[in-house]
């Protein structure tokens, strides 16, 4: 006959193998997950590192979005009516409009998006830039006082055309050859800023000479509206040509 304590001796067993056998089960099962998960993750990982890598093949590199190596850090090159112009990652400009919309904004409240604003801003109220360029830029991002903006604007608009006369068989004017290598502040408050440019003719273009030639050019801008905008110089005299520049004195852009 079964004592009373072989009874308990083996229920204790039994519990004692189910809870062995239970452990073991949960293990199996924690392992199976976590192979599974690490291997799910894995692939997740690979597949996404290697869709990166074919998104970023197919970006066409140009000049508009591929830094220059020749740029200091930060600035990169953006296309201008008049060619390349240094441009820079977060003092602008941020916004750059297409053909129906051409107006570049979104400059720093610093002294160096001062100087890039007026270096882009300049460049497209030139006679070269084209009436489609500059005469919205001129509406919309030139300040003066009392007709100052339609006297500049009027005057842009009759050199733009005594350009297309001198050269009738050219739809735009022919394109600066001088590059803007440089700048300095030379007068600077929260909301005015005075900037002269460093520009060089490569010496190809100098008439022959060995050696590039190197002159100035000075706008003032205003801080409204959250941008800077150009101050109108009527008369001819906006950004009048200076030949007398010390280059030891601009910061370069490369």
């Amino acid at each position: 006959m079964t004592s009373y304590f072989e009874i308990v001796e083996k229920s204790r067993k039994k519990k004692q193998k189910l809870i062995i056998l239970s452990v073991v089960l949960l293990t199996s099962l924690a392992i199976t997950f976590l192979f599974i998960y690490t291997k799910t993750t894995s692939n997740s990982q690979e597949k996404n590192q290697n869709d990166k890598q074919k998104n970023s093949s197919n970006i066409p590199i140009n000049s508009s979005s591929s830094p220059s190596n020749k740029m200091l850090p930060g600035f990169y090159e953006l296309p201008s009516p008049g060619g390349q112009l240094p441009a820079h990652e977060t003092a602008g400009p941020l916004r750059v409009g297409g053909e129906s919309n051409p107006i570049v904004s979104g400059f720093a409240h610093s002294e160096l998006g001062a100087a890039l604003a007026g270096l882009h801003l300049l460049e497209r109220v030139r006679p070269y830039a084209g009436p489609s360029v500059f005469v919205p830029t001129i509406q919309k991002q030139m300040v003066g006082k009392d007709n100052d903006v339609q006297v500049y604007l009027d005057e842009t608009n009759e050199a733009y055309l005594k350009s297309l006369k001198a050269s009738p068989n050219q739809s735009q004017p022919i394109l600066r050859t001088a590059q803007y290598v440089g700048y300095r502040i030379t007068a600077y408050s929260d909301l005015y800023a005075v900037v002269q440019y460093l520009l060089e003719f490569p010496p190809k273009e100098n008439n022959g000479s060995s050696a590039a030639k190197i002159f100035g050019q000075q706008v003032a801008v205003v801080w409204k509206d959250n941008d800077w905008l150009l101050m109108a110089q009527t008369d001819g005299k906006l950004a009048p040509i200076q030949t007398d520049v010390d280059p030891n004195k601009f910061i370069r852009f490369s």
